[in-house]
C-alpha cells in the first residue's frame, strides 16, 4: 500500500488550490491516463494496484483508480458497470455490446459520464490522452454505454440501484485547461 499511496500523493500533488473542479478533474483524468497503459485481466489490473504498482490496468482498474483519485481530491463520483458497445470488439472478441466499467462524476452540482478506459492510446509507454468519452451528458453517453446491465446474466456490482441524470449538455472540455506549470 505504500507504493499505492505514493503514486496517489504524486498526482494528488499537482492539483492546486484556486483550480475549478472540472480541471481537478483533468488533471486526475490524465495523470492517471499517462501513467499506465492498457492490460488484460490479470492480478491487480482491475484495481488501483494495477495503477500505482504494475501500471496496467484494464476497465475496472481504470474507473475504481479514477475514482479513488477523486474521492481523494474531494469530488463525488460513481463507480458504474454496464454494457459497452463502441469498438466492436464485443466480449472475448464476438462483436457488439461488451461488459464494461467507467465513472460518473459531479462537477458544479451536475453529474457527467467519463469513460477513462475509452480516453487512454492504450500502447505500452504512450502518454496520449484523449476525450472520446470526457465529462459527456447521458444523452452523448448512452449512446455508446448502458448503464446498470451486463452481457450475461449475472448481477451488475454497483453500489447504485439506479445512477443519477447527469447534465442535460456535456462539458466543455475547453473550460477543463489548467495551467502547465505543475
Amino acid at each position: 500500500m505504500a507504493q499505492v499511496e505514493k503514486g496517489v500523493i504524486e498526482i494528488l500533488s499537482k492539483l492546486k488550490s484556486n483550480m475549478t473542479e472540472a480541471q481537478k478533474f483533468r488533471v486526475l483524468h490524465d495523470e492517471l491516463i499517462k501513467l499506465v497503459s492498457y492490460g488484460q485481466k490479470n492480478e491487480g489490473t482491475g484495481d488501483i494496484r494495477g495503477g500505482f504498482i504494475y501500471k496496467k490496468l484494464f476497465c475496472e482498474g481504470y474507473a475504481r483508480t479514477l475514482s479513488y483519485l477523486c474521492q481523494r481530491a474531494g469530488l463525488e463520483v460513481i463507480y458504474v458497470v454496464g454494457i459497452a458497445n463502441y469498438s466492436g470488439t464485443g466480449d472475448n472478441g464476438s462483436g457488439g455490446a461488451f461488459d464494461h466499467a467507467w465513472i460518473k462524476v459531479k462537477i458544479d452540482g451536475q453529474w457527467y459520464n467519463v469513460d477513462p478506459t475509452n480516453n487512454d492510446g492504450m500502447s505500452a509507454g504512450s502518454d496520449a490522452v484523449f476525450y472520446n468519452n470526457f465529462l459527456q451528458s447521458d444523452g452523448e453517453f448512452d449512446l455508446t454505454h448502458t448503464a446498470g446491465r451486463t452481457t450475461s446474466d449475472k448481477a451488475p456490482t454497483t453500489s447504485y440501484e439506479r445512477f443519477p441524470n447527469s447534465a442535460f449538455d456535456s462539458y466543455n472540455k475547453d473550460n477543463t485547461d489548467y495551467p502547465l506549470n505543475k
